[in-house]
C-alpha cells in the first residue's frame, strides 16, 4: 500500500483540526479580551437641554441613563421625541459633569446614571485595596457613624465602578457603609491593556481583598450587591470567602448565574450557529485552547453554575427584567427554581440588560429595602 496518500490525508486532517482550534481560540479571545468602546452619534442642542441619538433598544429605554464623551458625562432623562422613520430619539439632559458636551459628535451610551461618585454622596472617599496585582482603587461611602453593616457593590464585565454606583443610594438610606471596589482587568486595572476577563473566577479574589478591608475597618455584617458578572463574583464569595460567615445577604441585578449558558448565548447572538456557539465555552475550559485565548488558567464553568440544586446557602434577592436579551431571565428562573430555600426573584418591566434600576429606581430600591427587612437581614 502506498503510504503517501495516507500521510497526505493525515496532514490534511491535522491542518483542518489546527484551523478549527485556532478558530475556537479566536472566538474565546472575543469573549475574554477587552474590546474598544462602542460609540454612538450624539448631538446636543444649542440650549444644552436635549440630546439626539440613534434609535436603539437601549437609547429609547425608559428612565435615566448616562452618556460619556471625551471631556465629561451627561445624565440623560426622559424621551421627548421619537422618530422611527428617521431612526432617532431625543432625550432631555438632566445633569452635566465636565465640559464640552456641546462640541461632541459621538459618545458612549451606558446605564451609568452617575458621572461622579460625588453625585451619589459628597462625602465619598477614594481608598486603595491591596490585591495580588497591586493597589486597586475603591470608593468608600462612610454611612452613619459606627455603622458595622457594610455593602460591597460589585460591577460586571467590561465596565467600571460607575456601573455599581446605582445600588449605593439605597444602601446609604438603610444605614450601611458602602464600598465600591475595582478588580483585575476592569477599566481601573487594565495593566498593559491586555488583561483578559476570567468571568469571575480570577476577579473574586480582588473583591475578597475588599472584604478584608471592610472587616479591618469594622464590618461585622456584609451585604453583597452584584451586577451581571458581579453576581457570579458575589456568589463565589458566599462560598469561598474567609469572611463568608459575615455575609448575611446578597442582592443580584441581571446576574450571570450560569456562565456556560451565558457565554454560549452570547456567541449565538453574535451569529454563530448553535453547534459552534456551544464550543466557545469548551475552548475557554480546555488547555491549550484556553492559553491560546490569552487565559493563564482554564475556566471552570461548573464552578460558575448556580443552577445546581441547593447550591445557594445565603438569602439572595435577584432583580431581573424579562426584556434582558444578554442574560435571559430563563437562566435566572433556573437559578431560582434550583435554590428555593434561599432565592427570591423580583421581575421588573422589560428593559435591556442591567437597566432595571435606570427604568424605575424607586421600585428597585423599594424592592431591596422591603426584602432586607422582611428577611431580617438588617439589624
Amino acid at each position: 500500500m502506498n503510504a503517501i496518500p495516507l500521510v497526505s490525508a493525515g496532514i490534511a486532517v491535522a491542518a483542518v483540526a489546527g484551523v478549527a482550534c485556532a478558530g475556537l481560540a479566536y472566538l474565546g479571545r472575543r469573549v475574554v479580551m477587552p474590546r474598544p468602546a462602542k460609540l454612538v452619534d450624539a448631538k446636543v442642542n444649542e440650549a444644552g437641554t436635549h440630546i439626539t441619538l440613534p434609535l436603539t433598544p437601549t437609547t429609547q429605554a425608559p428612565g435615566q441613563h448616562g452618556l460619556w464623551h471625551n471631556t465629561g458625562h451627561l445624565r440623560v432623562g426622559s424621551v421627548t421625541r421619537l422618530d422611527e422613520i428617521a431612526g432617532v430619539v431625543e432625550r432631555e439632559i438632566v445633569h452635566t459633569t465636565g465640559h464640552g458636551a456641546e462640541m461632541m459628535t459621538r459618545g458612549r451610551w451606558s446605564g451609568h446614571a452617575f458621572g461622579r461618585a460625588e453625585d451619589v454622596h459628597v462625602d465619598v472617599e477614594e481608598v486603595e485595596i491591596p490585591t495580588e496585582d497591586g493597589a486597586a482603587p475603591a470608593w468608600l461611602f462612610p454611612g452613619p457613624e459606627n455603622a458595622d453593616t457594610w455593602a460591597i457593590h460589585v460591577h460586571g464585565i467590561r465596565t467600571s465602578r460607575f456601573s455599581a454606583l446605582r445600588t449605593v443610594p439605597v444602601a446609604l438610606q438603610l444605614g450601611m457603609r458602602s464600598l465600591v471596589p475595582s478588580y483585575y482587568g476592569d477599566s481601573d486595572n487594565l495593566g498593559d491593556g491586555d488583561r483578559p476577563c476570567y468571568l469571575g473566577q480570577r476577579e473574586w479574589r480582588d473583591v475578597e481583598a475588599a472584604l478584608d478591608y471592610a472587616v479591618a475597618h469594622g464590618a461585622r455584617r456584609i451585604i453583597l450587591f452584584g451586577w451581571s458578572m458581579g453576581g457570579s463574583i458575589a456568589l463565589l464569595l458566599s462560598e469561598r470567602s474567609r469572611h463568608r460567615a459575615l455575609i448575611s445577604g446578597i442582592v443580584l441585578a441581571s446576574p450571570a448565574t450560569d456562565m456556560r449558558a451565558t457565554v454560549t448565548g452570547a456567541a449565538r447572538d453574535a451569529g454563530l450557529p448553535a453547534p459552534i456557539a456551544r464550543l466557545v465555552p469548551v475552548a475557554l475550559a480546555t488547555p491549550p485552547l484556553s492559553r491560546w485565548s490569552k487565559l493563564s488558567e482554564p475556566i471552570d464553568f461548573d464552578a460558575l453554575d448556580w443552577s445546581t440544586p441547593d447550591r445557594l446557602q445565603v438569602p439572595t434577592l435577584t432583580i431581573h427584567s424579562d426584556g434582558d436579551t444578554d442574560i435571559p431571565i430563563a437562566l435566572t428562573q433556573r437559578f431560582i427554581d434550583a435554590n428555593p430555600d434561599f432565592a427570591t426573584l423580583e421581575i421588573l418591566e422589560p428593559v435591556p440588560h442591567q437597566l432595571e434600576w435606570n427604568a424605575s429606581p424607586e421600585r428597585f430600591d423599594r424592592t431591596i429595602s422591603s426584602w432586607l427587612h422582611e428577611h431580617k437581614i438588617l439589624p
